[in-house]
């Protein structure tokens, strides 16, 4: 019978060195926030998320030999690892037991999702377009900036089309994990025009958060200018590839399957395609759960929900001299009765080869990881579709996979893919595990009962620009 997996024990001395080289290699970054900043993660008024830092665990006794403080799912304490493939079902989400097929409509092939096309395709009427364009027009037209766009009442749409919106996002965020908005005339639209659509639609699903530690609140996807590969090339998380200086969203490379770092829901804009390539993927994690534990595999499933998987936390934000450089983020967590998904193997290597005190992937990790890709890469899983100019995408993060194929942009502006990302946080979605809570515990007067705060980073730990050009609202 196999077992659940064991917390890591990490060696005092290897614990000394991460801090130690931390503090070292970091200085000029950590330089960036003062001691005297309002919020960071030892000190927020709000509640600490859970995963702790190796440092913070460090002055709990690690030196001791006790075991890493670390995420841990809920519910999995003395539940035994199936060995063999499994039937037990359990759902719908909120009444999720581990290691059970969830039985959840966020669990879909993709035929399902083909036929379900009329519940997550939001095709606008040309009174709708009109709706949108006068509002546009009339923000242009009161010089409001691109920033202004936060809340519902920012953008104000046709009662009809705000009571459409809103059951899509339902189904966004409790059914099939994925809406697109059709119909928005991108090529015709300059770039602000384009934004302040998309920004003021966005608003009625959630509310932006910085994707890092500047404090921007958008992300443009295109190739950077001069940036060329060799065929079949990937992109690779932490340089690999040799192209460490690039990051992912400015390469015409391959992207495989992941979720994003923190929010909620991601968002997409779609003003142009590439001249060919460019496919995007969508797979249902829950159903890759599930086929998992089909297969026979619990052993693996238990790893994904177990230690060793972490994100970079100073992509994100500057932290200060003592802090840990990582978060731990388990790929599958059962929380609430609720499974969340956070998949990026690449920034779990990454971490694993920028600080050998973590230790060294392990052998089963590996495996786990070439299943899940190769169970979200069957046909049966995954649905492919091209983004249109003028789709606006949103995506639960939580539940569904995303991938890009490689792509070639052609000479013509129109021929270039250009794709705007932004990350939202919703104020009615799933109960969240509390590692995944932290982006609003970096925001001004965050409260996670109510949602409120989550509007203005806070300049003392975002450094958030101030410029009023719409170009810099990134």
């Amino acid at each position: 019978m196999a077992a659940v997996q064991q917390p890591s024990s990490v060696h005092a001395t290897g614990c000394e060195q991460l801090t130690q080289s931390l503090s070292c290699r970091m200085s000029a970054r950590l330089a960036r926030v003062s001691e005297s900043a309002p919020m960071a993660l030892g000190d927020s008024p709000f509640e600490e998320p859970a995963q702790r830092c190796l440092s913070a665990a460090l002055s709990r006794g690690l030196s001791k030999g006790k075991a890493m403080v670390r995420v841990e799912s809920e519910g999995l304490e003395g539940l035994k690892v199936p060995t063999g493939p499994v039937t037990l079902e359990s759902g719908p989400q909120g009444c999720v037991r581990p290691y059970t097929i969830i039985d959840d409509p966020q669990a879909w092939l993709a035929a399902d999702l083909a036929q379900r096309q009329s519940e997550w395709l939001l095709q606008l009427s040309q009174e709708d377009v009109a709706a949108v364009e006068e509002r546009v027009a009339a923000l242009q037209a009161a010089g409001v900036t691109l920033t202004a766009l936060k809340r519902p009442t920012d953008f104000p749409l046709p009662a009809a089309l705000e009571a459409r919106l809103a059951a899509e996002k339902h189904n966004l965020l409790h059914g099939n994990g994925v809406l697109v908005i059709r119909g928005l005339p991108a090529q015709r639209w300059s770039e602000w025009q384009n934004l302040a659509a998309y920004l003021g639609l966005a608003a009625h699903i959630g509310y932006r958060t910085p994707w890092n530690k500047q404090g921007n609140l958008i992300s443009h996807i295109k190739a950077a200018q001069g940036f060329k590969v060799a065929p079949g090339a990937k992109f690779v998380q932490g340089g690999s590839d040799g192209k460490s200086a690039q990051q992912g969203h400015a390469t015409n490379l391959e992207f495989d399957w992941h979720t994003d770092a923190q929010a909620d829901v991601l968002g997409l804009l779609c003003i142009s395609q590439a001249k060919s390539g460019g496919v995007s993927g969508w797979s249902s994690a829950l159903a890759v759960h599930n086929e998992m534990l089909r297969r026979g595999r619990g052993d693996l499933v238990a790893c994904l929900a177990g230690p060793g998987w972490y994100r970079d936390r100073t992509k994100y934000q500057d932290v200060r001299p003592g802090d840990c450089p990582v978060w731990e983020m388990p790929v599958f967590h059962y929380h609430e009765s609720r499974l969340s998904v956070h998949f990026h193997p690449g920034h779990t290597r990454a971490c694993h080869k920028q600080w050998p005190e973590l230790g060294p992937m392990t052998a089963e990790m590996e495996e786990a990881i070439d299943m899940f890709i190769e169970i979200a890469s069957d046909p049966r899983f995954e649905f492919q579709t091209y983004l249109q100019p003028g789709d606006c995408c949103f995506m639960n993060n939580a539940t569904l996979l995303h991938r890009r194929s490689a792509y070639e942009d052609g000479e013509a502006a129109h021929e270039k893919r250009h794709l705007v990302r932004v990350w939202l946080a919703v104020e009615d979605g799933r109960p969240r595990a509390p590692h995944l809570d932290f982006p609003r515990s970096y925001t001004v007067g965050y409260d996670r009962h109510t949602y409120q705060g989550l509007l203005c980073p806070n300049p003392e730990l975002f450094h958030v620009q101030r410029s009023d050009h719409a170009g810099n609202h990134h």
